[in-house]
């Protein structure tokens, strides 16, 4: 087993980036071909980590988002040139930002963490995506499609026109039109008691710096989500993002696995050929991620290795680190979810990928 003899390098890899713990999926067009987990899902119970184990997907979350407005494009409900202050107009968006700008992160509108990195804790009702919204300064900071930016904001548009649009709550909606039908079995709450129990509990670092960010720029959010110390960590209580088409999906690397394989697939369960295509074909240049330096699909992001292209999205938020990965010159596939957030936990582990993607 592939994942087994990559045990000793990953697990390595974990104690000297101070992770607790992590889940791997190798997946190809057929499905996963393995997937296991490496570390410890929890340190005060001592639980492993495993293939099934809940992780905050965070921004990989945005696959899916556009993939549903892709289909919504498919059922003419919408263009990807039409331009979102029309299709939105209750918001004051500025002019001539289309569809499409969203989806690649050529807007140019102006993020503001403290807006989509809300959150909700235990006993607390979702505020809903309308709430999320409301008071909102959209701004753009140049010419719409004028260069590339990564903008989270996009994306809490795209799921208010999946709202608008599916004219049911954004969860409802992506999870009736999106992972029902590819047997999907994550979902949009970590809050739920039988998810929470077989779930990663995220962690900061004790010295970390992103923790002291955090409590800078949002000290309120740091103050509710900071439990207690155990050993050179602080475990963070669970939470669910307000803003879930940016960041919203929970579930394990077997659950996202069947999003990889829907998209590796002869055929899609959730796209015709053309939109899927789309996708994963270089839209504009520009970089949008760590390594992902060539440009952008409309959703994915891409990049270029000794595998020739690939394509990837990376998420992170408190206590969480993710990345998907598709190369498609192998057919392959490459789920990956940590339980503490920092950049270089990603770069560290992108050579891991591709020696992943080396593997028979």
């Amino acid at each position: 087993m592939i994942l087994d003899d990559f045990a000793p390098r990953i697990e390595a890899a974990l104690r000297s980036l101070s992770v607790p713990g992590c889940s791997l999926a190798v997946v190809g067009a057929d499905g996963v071909r393995e997937a296991r987990g490496y570390g410890v899902a929890d340190l005060r119970e001592n639980r492993p980590a495993t293939e099934t184990t809940d992780y905050h997907f965070c921004s990989v979350t945005k696959l899916l988002t556009a993939t549903g407005i892709m289909r919504l494009a498919e059922q003419g409900r919408l263009g990807l040139e039409d331009e979102v202050a029309r299709l939105l107009p209750e918001l004051g968006l500025p002019p001539g930002i289309t569809v499409r700008q969203l989806l690649n992160h050529t807007s140019t509108l102006k993020d503001d963490y403290r807006v989509f990195l809300k959150a909700h804790f235990e006993g607390e009702a979702p505020p809903g995506l309308e709430r999320t919204l409301r008071g909102y300064q959209f701004r753009a900071t140049g010419a719409p499609g004028s260069r590339v930016s990564y903008c989270n904001t996009g994306f809490l548009l795209l799921g208010a026109l999946l709202e608008r649009l599916g004219g049911k709550p954004v969860t409802e909606w992506m999870t009736g039109e999106l992972l029902r039908p590819i047997d999907m079995k994550a979902g949009f709450r970590m809050l739920d008691p039988a998810v929470m129990a077989r779930a990663a509990t995220g962690y900061f670092a004790r010295w970390d710096l992103m923790k002291f960010l955090f409590r800078l720029g949002m000290p309120e959010l740091m103050r509710r989500l900071c439990a207690t110390t155990v050993g050179p960590y602080t475990e963070l209580r669970h939470y669910d993002l307000d803003a879930t088409p940016i960041g919203g999906l929970v579930g394990s690397v077997l659950d996202f696995a069947a999003f990889l394989r829907d998209q590796l697939a002869e055929k899609s369960l959730l796209l015709g050929d053309a939109s899927r295509k789309a996708m994963q074909t270089l839209s504009v240049r520009g970089a949008a991620g760590m390594c992902s330096r060539l440009g952008v699909g409309l959703g994915w992001k891409l990049g270029e290795g000794r595998h020739g292209v690939f394509l990837n999205h990376e998420g992170g938020a408190p206590g969480y680190t993710t990345e998907v990965r598709i190369y498609p010159g192998r057919k392959l596939g490459i789920v990956f979810a940590s339980n503490r957030f920092a950049k270089r936990i990603s770069r560290a582990f992108h050579p891991v990928f591709d020696a992943l993607a080396d593997a028979p």
